[in-house]
């Protein structure tokens, strides 16, 4: 039989599909374009921590895990990475690295970190009727399928400054 090229027709017409023996779906496509708005809470454990105490927002704060035997840092505040502390410092080295500040020492709770992040989540569905968290085994970010909804908040961009303004007030910095 007669083959037709169908890329090479400069017109090409939905019955010019049907007629090439595609099925009805194939030519009345209509666009499934997934939207998605993805929060991510840097540094989210010390985050966590500081807006559940405030007392601790200007000290040096260092998360410690234990890993083969020895404490090391988890993580770590900016006032803390500024005197030298880093993700895998050993405890004792944050200690001395201090130089007499007054450095908070607390252990590293990713359950903790996780329950939280699940909160925000769950508050974020004022935004979204389907928001979930970032898929590793620490989470710091969270996902909404903003698919369909930008014209209910008056656009994308009002959308994501409604949900701006929310962590902001919830003192939490997002990217």
């Amino acid at each position: 039989g007669a083959h037709r090229d169908l890329h090479s027709s400069p017109k090409r017409r939905s019955s010019d599909l049907a007629t090439a023996g595609l099925p009805a779906e194939a030519w009345k496509w209509k666009s499934t374009m997934k939207r998605a708005l993805c929060i991510w809470l840097p540094h989210w454990p010390i985050q966590r921590l500081a807006v559940a105490r405030p007392e601790l927002e200007d000290r040096p704060v260092v998360l410690y895990e234990t890993h083969r035997g020895s404490h090391r840092v988890a993580a770590c505040s900016a006032r803390a990475a500024a005197l030298g502390m880093a993700e895998g410092t050993p405890l004792a080295e944050a200690k001395m690295l201090a130089r007499g500040e007054a450095l908070h020492l607390e252990a590293y709770d990713p359950a903790a970190d996780r329950e939280a992040l699940e909160k925000l989540a769950e508050a974020c569905r004022r935004h979204s009727p389907v928001v979930a968290l970032d898929d590793s085994a620490a989470p710091d970010g969270l996902i909404l399928d903003v698919t369909g909804l930008a014209h209910l908040f008056g656009g994308e961009a009002a959308l994501a400054a409604g949900i701006l303004d929310d962590f902001t007030r919830r003192r939490l910095a997002v990217r």
